[in-house]
């Protein structure tokens, strides 16, 4: 991303999903065509990565994906890389499919945020508003199972008055195993 200030390019180094104050890069795709709903991946300078699933032009930010970025900065500006595999996205289960795409930068020095497709301001909503990028083919949804374990662990301590031992403690370990299975490209048991 070329900036004719390098060493003006602001990079913040913050949370997942927190953009903070800091110049960022990010694609959104909307698959179905719908200019509802879409999925939002930005990258900051910082290698921070935000994702977001978009309903209606706005972010649920709870939403996590599983996808990689690299972002350095460079004496011609910054550079970023993105790897978004088609299992973070839910798309059409045809041959040939056309999404609408869009690309969002924004120079948080001089805070302009600029689209690769123009976005009016006086129109309601920018999903709407998205390109088109077609010619999609051939392309099949993963398999999408998701296993998270975990590990719980509890501790207590209790007074026991007039006792030799006054306080006693008492501890419970568990865990167990979340399961999120994709059943089809709406529904996730």
């Amino acid at each position: 991303l070329a900036d004719t200030h390098p060493d003006s390019i602001l990079t913040e180094l913050t949370e997942r999903d927190n953009i903070g104050n800091t110049d960022f890069f990010g694609v959104i795709f909307d698959p179905y065509q719908s200019g509802l709903n879409g999925f939002e991946f930005i990258v900051t300078s910082g290698n921070v990565q935000f994702d977001a699933v978009l309903n209606n032009d706005n972010e649920d930010e709870n939403w996590d994906a599983v996808w990689s970025s690299k972002a350095r900065i460079t004496p011609e500006g910054w550079v970023v890389e993105m790897f978004i595999p088609y299992s973070a996205l839910r798309f059409p289960k045809t041959a040939v499919q056309t999404w609408k795409l869009n690309f969002v930068r924004k120079i948080q020095r001089r805070q302009e945020q600029s689209f690769w497709s123009e976005i009016d301001p006086a129109l309601n909503g920018f999903l709407n508003q998205a390109g088109t990028i077609d010619g999609i083919e051939n392309i099949k949804a993963p398999f999408r199972l998701q296993l998270t374990p975990f590990v719980t662990a509890v501790g207590a301590k209790q007074n026991n008055p007039g006792s030799e031992t006054p306080t006693t403690y008492g501890s419970s370990l568990g865990g167990g195993l979340d399961l999120k299975l994709g059943l089809s490209d709406a529904f996730t048991l």
